[in-house]
């Protein structure tokens, strides 16, 4: 199965109505299993958003299955769940400059 990771915006995360925009999709390089890449998805993540142009919010980055064209195939997502892989997935919090988080 191929796969890529794929960044999304998430849409109005404060409501029950919240729905993910695709902003990009890069496939994997190698032949190695997905969750070789749960440790720097978040990195990845935040290198994506520094080079674009992405304003305040929350943001979304996971491994996901894709279709003949490179694009996310949410149908092929029991796929991975068959091969007993838990979601590759992290979320950030973007200040359009920056990972906001919590204070300690």
């Amino acid at each position: 199965m191929r796969c890529a990771i794929a960044l999304y915006q998430v849409v109005h995360p404060e409501s029950i109505g919240s729905y993910d925009r695709l902003l990009l999709v890069e496939p994997l390089p190698g032949d190695e299993s997905p969750d070789v890449w749960q440790g720097c998805l978040h990195d990845w993540a935040l290198a994506k958003l520094r080079r674009g142009d992405h304003r305040f919010g929350m943001y979304l980055a996971a491994v996901v299955p894709v279709d003949d064209h490179g694009q996310p195939d949410e149908n092929r997502l029991d796929d991975l769940i068959e091969q007993d892989l838990a979601p590759i997935e992290t979320h950030v919090c973007w200040s359009g400059v920056g990972e906001l988080v919590e204070a300690s």
